[in-house]
């Protein structure tokens, strides 16, 4: 994408409908520590919620935590996404999804 062409994309609203919500599991002991199961609990919970009604691109950092969050995810409109990340606030790290005027999408 050239800079010229950004004039003619925008960031849409959260709450616009979407194909899908790019979140990451809690799988940070030395963030969470003893709080961990409790996030990945109220976690799951939310992703359930959501995945009734959209697909849910969910990252997990190895391994490990991927069998961790399929364990406790069982929907078929969840993918688990194995890439390291710091925290699961990806707001600021993750791509940003961005529409144009002519109905295209990239992601930056």
């Amino acid at each position: 994408l050239k800079l010229e062409q950004l004039e003619t994309y925008y960031q849409p609203a959260e709450w616009l409908p979407h194909k899908a919500t790019w979140t990451a599991w809690p799988a940070a002991h030395d963030l969470w520590m003893e709080d961990l199961p409790l996030a990945q609990e109220q976690f799951t919970k939310m992703l359930l919620a959501l995945a009734e009604h959209e697909q849910i691109n969910l990252l997990v950092p190895d391994k490990k935590a991927k069998e961790e969050a399929q364990n406790a995810i069982k929907s078929p409109h969840v993918r688990f996404v194995e890439i390291p990340y710091g925290d699961i606030w990806i707001r600021d790290t993750a791509p940003i999804f961005l529409k144009s005027k002519l109905n295209n999408s990239t992601a930056l």
